[in-house]
């Protein structure tokens, strides 16, 4: 995942993905990893101000996905247990 960086003030506009409002270099935010949106940290993205400031100083790797990306991937994964299913690749465990 990436934290505000300098190529982020010098874009024209970032809007948080959740607020809609601009994301300034300034500000606690975090990158998508699938669609590359940017969200404020405050916006629902369930990361503490402890945990970015570790991701920021590289201390914690995290990988985010905004809730957007969440339904596509959530999407994929159906797909391709249907698809084993029907190929009897995968047995459901009940």
């Amino acid at each position: 995942m990436e934290a505000i960086n300098d190529s982020l003030a010098m874009s024209p506009l970032h809007p948080c993905v959740e607020c809609g409002k601009r994301v300034q270099k300034n500000s606690k935010a975090v990158q998508c990893e699938s669609c590359d949106k940017w969200c404020h940290i405050r916006c629902g993205t369930r990361i503490d101000a402890t945990t970015y400031e570790q991701m920021v100083e590289g201390n914690v790797d995290l990988f985010w996905f905004c809730r957007v990306a969440k339904k596509y991937i959530d999407l994929e994964i159906g797909m391709v247990i249907l698809i084993a299913l029907a190929l009897g690749l995968y047995v459901r465990q009940m």
